[in-house]
């Protein structure tokens, strides 16, 4: 590999899956036609260990590449969130549900064309959310959405929308939320209290789970972040609710309350969090959006 100025900082999902093993090759090899001298890290189960990894090799890089899914992101911006360091960064999404690639790039393109965007697309500062100490670029779930999340933790699927949507039906039926009192910028938060909740989502992405449509009105960089809450009520309604997330037409639901804030407060106790498909502990929570915090290829 010859050495070049520009050094990219490749950061990877390492988990066996033939078509994310082609996706490295193929932008290692674009790399290297380019002349542009890279390093590979592989990302680890733990993030505190892959934020740790990235941090270290921050001072030489001068541009971050990723190649995974939304739990790779996930990592790669809790490393760079308070690194004070601006890398612009390229991504070849190649994961399970990829929620936001799906926004992001609008439709799917060929790994040539991924790759292309990752090495010359033109970089845009985007949002991005807080909930305590961790750092999150799709969304927040709290409720039905953490308690899942929970349960499906380690069961990754190669129909990751079937396997989301199966287990989610199945958990209607057994999932009984209780009262969530919420505070924060937007008045309309103060009533959501007076009623159980099914699910609280806030989001900086307009996708989750897997291609749900679930906050329409979210977009990347207005400086606010997306709410979505849904009440407590009959399966019938549920499973209606549920049904119509995919398209975005849950919002027109009257068991179904949406807004934006730019911070807010979970004061709950014990209601389980998932933050962009990972499991993030239970509540209480302080949620914020951090503004132009990182700048993404597209």
């Amino acid at each position: 590999m010859r050495m070049t100025k520009k050094l990219t900082l490749v950061v990877f999902n390492p988990l066996p899956q033939r078509a994310r093993q082609r996706r490295v090759q193929a932008l290692c090899a674009a790399l290297e036609a380019a002349k542009r001298a890279y390093i590979l890290v592989a990302t680890d189960a733990q993030m505190a260990i892959t934020v740790a990894t990235i941090r270290l090799h921050l001072p030489t890089v001068n541009e971050l590449i990723v190649v995974g899914g939304d739990g790779t992101l996930h990592q790669v911006v809790n490393a760079l969130a308070d690194s004070h360091k601006a890398l612009e960064i390229g991504y070849v999404p190649a994961g399970t549900g990829n929620d936001f690639a799906r926004g992001w790039f609008g439709k799917k393109h060929s790994t040539a064309g991924y790759i292309e965007r990752a090495l010359h697309g033109k970089g845009e500062l985007i949002d991005i959310g807080q909930v305590n100490d961790v750092y999150f670029i799709n969304s927040v779930g709290i409720g039905f959405d953490g308690d899942l999340t929970r349960r499906l933790a380690g069961k990754k699927s190669w129909w990751p929308r079937l396997t989301y949507l199966t287990c989610a039906v199945k958990q209607l039926f057994l999932y009984r939320g209780g009262i969530l009192q919420v505070t924060g910028n937007d008045v309309t938060l103060q009533s959501l209290g007076t009623e159980p909740t099914l699910l609280f989502v806030v989001a900086n992405t307009r996708y989750f789970g897997a291609g749900m449509l679930i906050a329409p009105h979210a977009q990347y960089a207005d400086a606010q972040l997306a709410w979505v809450h849904i009440k407590e009520c009959r399966l019938f309604t549920k499973l209606q609710s549920f049904s119509s997330i995919y398209t975005g037409r849950h919002l027109a639901k009257s068991v179904v309350t949406s807004g934006h804030l730019t911070s807010g407060v979970v004061k709950t106790a014990n209601i389980p969090m998932q933050t962009d498909g990972e499991y993030a502990g239970c509540t209480p929570a302080t949620i914020r959006c951090v503004t132009n915090a990182i700048c993404m290829r597209r």
